[in-house]
């Protein structure tokens, strides 16, 4: 999907998970533990599998689903324009049009599919990325290392938020050529783990979890200290059991493609 990066399962592609939540399941209540880009995930993801049992009960929850997703993206302070614009699209091609009737998450009632929204707020994301950018040509210009990884750096949190990730990991890249310390490096590596947790891609999760970890040690020793920082230790770990839940879905869908065509 380009530069969107919607993190999103395709309502056409074929899955091997349904779901079918009793009466009683409260999504609201079920996804108020996840935040951000993970909750945006997680309510596609559950919209998606809603789409394929043709269910009243189902096609409620998967409304529910695109209607908190919008709510969470289309506040005064939202910048994820690309993403918000894609669930719009999706939403007309389920024929929920309803769902964009309502402009109480902004006070635009006339507003009634949040493209002036989307279009003011990617005017001044133009304009702020035009500011980072120019700072960090500066830093560049009078060459100091630090300034040009805190403009990298800035760049990137700016795509994250955004959406565009491809972009936002491109720039926590660039910031280790001007690491000097093992807690930068360190920080990149979270950065770039973060992107790439997100995105799905598990070869750069592979190789960035082992750079965390060394850097980390590093990190721990200039500090003098023998114990390892648990709460990094434990973010490392959650990155692992991801990858490694990716992994198992991977194995278990070529099975089953090996198991359909045996029997073809």
């Amino acid at each position: 999907m380009g530069d969107t990066d919607l993190p999103t399962v395709s309502p056409t592609t074929s899955s091997t998970v349904t779901i079918n939540p009793s009466k009683d399941f409260d999504l609201e209540t079920y996804i108020s533990s996840y935040t951000s880009h993970t909750k945006i995930q997680r309510l596609l993801f559950i919209a998606a599998q809603c789409g394929t049992p043709t269910t009243t009960h189902n096609t409620q929850l998967q409304q529910e689903a695109y209607k908190i997703c919008l709510e969470e993206l289309r506040t005064p302070s939202g910048q994820n324009t690309q993403w918000y614009r894609e669930i719009v699209k999706l939403i007309k091609e389920k024929g929920f049009h309803h769902l964009l009737l309502s402009g109480t998450t902004t006070g635009t009632d006339n507003d009634v599919e949040g493209d002036k929204w989307a279009d003011e707020v990617d005017k001044r994301a133009k304009k702020h990325l035009e500011r980072l950018e120019a700072d960090l040509g500066m830093a560049k210009t009078n060459l100091i290392k630090e300034s040009v990884r805190m403009g990298y750096l800035d760049i990137g949190n700016f795509h994250l938020e955004r959406g565009e990730l491809s972009l936002a990991l491109k720039s926590y890249v660039r910031t280790r050529d001007y690491c000097t310390t093992s807690k930068h490096l360190l920080h990149m590596c979270l950065k770039v783990l973060i992107v790439s947790v997100l995105s799905s891609n598990w070869t750069h999760v592979i190789n960035y979890v082992s750079k965390a970890e060394h850097a980390l040690k590093q990190h721990m020793k200039h500090l003098g200290l023998e114990q390892m920082d648990q709460d990094h230790l434990v973010l490392l770990d959650q990155v692992d059991r991801i990858m490694l839940l990716d992994q198992m879905d991977h194995q278990r869908d070529q099975q089953q493609r090996e198991e359909v065509q045996q029997v073809e």
